[in-house]
Formats: structure tokens, C-alpha cells, sequence
């Protein structure tokens, strides 16, 4: 994302909710979040955008978009079977997750390395000078369409809403949410506020975990697309 986005981002969390942490041992919250252009070691499709990368020991690398923001830890979550290549967000969950049918997002995504995750990185970023007009997430999207995912033989599963919650679909329980993604949203002024509203829901179930807390309404996204200027 932008630097003034991450800036608006640093001035509405509370320290406690840091972009940028520090974590060690598997098993503990591992934070720390290496910030770099896409135009260093993956994906510049996008040269202006900038996405976040956090490691956790047992799990490998998990890329990240800016708009994301933490709410609880979320590697419980995902599975450390050696088995599973890939572990990635969707728009809207469809209930299966070993369903290709679910709309992957790559806002936030597990990657196992092996030989089989890294052709299909070697063959995504490939597709780079040929797909200017699309985001690699939409390149991404057209590779497991196309059949590539399954030529690789790669083993995907596609994450819950209900774990990891975006703007395309709300999580339905707030004791259960992990992530919000900024997602179906195109202008970054729009993410900033509806990304305030959401602090103050989850601001408003820690006071009271027992409330019938709902999510508000991510007007400023929804409104968004009333213009053409920003990136979704």
C-alpha cells in the first residue's frame, strides 16, 4: 500500500497493535514484519505498493497486504501439516475449504517452500510483463483457474472469513475473528476509515465479550467505488 496509508495506519493503533513487532519461539505470537517493496524480491507488479511479510518459525513466510490488520494471532490457525503448500484468504467463503470454487485473496497467505510452491511463484512472477493491467492477485486467480495449481500438484486450502474476516464478508463471531482485511474496497482513504471503524468494534466486544457486538458498516469502502481513482 502506500506510505501515507501505513502512516494513517500507525497513528490509529495502539501500541499494542504495532505494525512492526518482534517474536521468536514457535508456538508464541510471532510478529515481526519485514516491510518491502514489491519490486524487491516478489511480485513487482505493482512497484508502489508495499507488502508485509511475517515468519513464524514452523510455518515459513506469510505475505501480507498493509490492509490487514491483526486482531489476534492468527498462525493457530493455520494447519503445520507438511502436506498443505499453500494456505490462503478468500473473498467469500464457500464452506469447504479445499473448494478451488472459494475467491482467493492474497491479502494474507502460508506458503510451504518446496519445489512445488517455488514454480509456482517462479511461473507467477513470469507472468509479470504480460499481465500489466492486472494485479497479481488477479494473475494468481487465472493460474488456479487455468489449471496450474492442479498441474503442480500443489495442495491448497482456503482460509474461513470466519478466522480470517475481509469486507467482502464479515466474520459472523467476534471470539473467533483473526485478521480484517481492507479488501472490496477501492480507494485507500476509504480502507483507512472503514479500518477506524473496526477498531472501535473490536474496542467496543473487549469491553463487554459478552454483547451481541456486531461489525459496522463499511460505508466509506462501499462508497468508494463511486469513483475510479485508487487501488482495491
Amino acid at each position: 500500500m502506500h506510505e501515507k496509508f501505513l502512516d494513517a495506519l500507525d497513528g490509529l493503533l495502539p501500541p499494542s497493535q504495532a505494525l512492526t513487532r518482534g517474536g521468536s519461539q514457535c508456538g508464541t505470537h510471532v510478529w515481526e514484519t519485514l516491510l518491502n517493496t514489491l519490486g524487491g524480491i516478489f511480485l513487482p507488479f505493482t512497484m508502489s505498493e508495499t507488502r508485509g511479510w511475517t515468519i513464524d518459525p514452523c510455518l515459513g513466510p506469510t505475505p501480507l497486504d498493509a490492509d490487514v490488520m491483526w486482531l489476534r494471532n492468527p498462525f493457530p490457525m493455520l494447519r503445520k501439516n507438511e502436506g498443505i503448500d499453500l494456505q490462503i484468504s478468500t473473498d467469500r467463503f464457500n464452506g469447504n475449504e479445499w473448494s478451488t470454487a472459494n475467491p482467493i485473496n492474497t491479502g494474507f497467505y502460508m506458503i510451504r517452500s518446496n519445489k512445488k510452491t517455488i514454480s509456482l511463484f517462479d511461473a507467477w512472477y513470469a507472468r509479470k510483463n504480460n499481465s500489466m493491467r492486472l494485479k497479481e492477485q488477479d494473475v494468481l486467480v487465472n493460474m488456479l483457474h487455468e489449471g496450474v495449481f492442479k498441474k503442480l500438484g500443489l495442495r491448497v486450502r482456503f482460509l474461513d472469513t470466519n478466522n480470517f474476516s475481509g469486507f467482502c464478508q464479515n466474520s459472523k463471531d467476534f471470539k473467533a475473528v483473526r485478521t480484517v482485511h481492507a479488501n472490496c474496497c477501492l480507494t485507500i482513504n476509504a480502507k483507512v476509515v472503514d479500518l477506524m471503524a473496526v477498531i472501535h468494534d473490536w474496542e467496543r466486544f473487549k469491553t463487554n465479550e459478552t454483547s451481541t457486538t456486531g461489525w459496522s458498516s463499511h460505508v466509506a469502502c462501499q462508497n468508494s467505488w463511486k469513483s475510479s481513482n485508487g487501488h482495491s
